[in-house]
């Protein structure tokens, strides 16, 4: 294992009862229990991630008072403003972030899988 992933807090292959498939500094990305073609990414606990920085800390304290400000809700914006610049050719590059959901276990951003790329 990398230096670098020694830092952060096991999560194993299953989070909250769901299927991991990737595990960010901030986030975990579990495939969809209710749709196949798509994936969540939820933000990470405090106690899950590594260390932050003040500027980060701050950051995330806002998060957490103002969903603007979570690492999910900056990604979709991020999405639609390349969709809106870029079109279609925004698919061949990114995956497709649909919306922030509410599920059962917090708030999530839904991503349609990325397969055989």
């Amino acid at each position: 294992m990398p230096e670098t992933l020694a830092s952060y807090p096991p999560l194993g292959p299953h989070w909250q009862g769901l299927d991991v498939l990737a595990r960010g500094a901030n986030r975990v990305c579990v495939r969809d229990p209710d749709d196949a073609t798509a994936c969540l990414k939820f933000e990470l606990a405090a106690h899950e991630r590594p260390p932050a920085s003040l500027r980060e800390r701050l950051r995330r304290a806002w998060a957490q008072r103002f969903d603007w400000f979570g690492e999910n809700a900056v990604e979709l914006r991020a999405y639609q403003r390349l969709h809106a610049r870029w079109g279609e050719q925004t698919h061949d590059v990114f995956a497709i972030d649909q919306a922030l959901v509410e599920t059962r276990w917090g708030r999530a951003l839904r991503c349609i899988l990325v397969r055989d790329a």
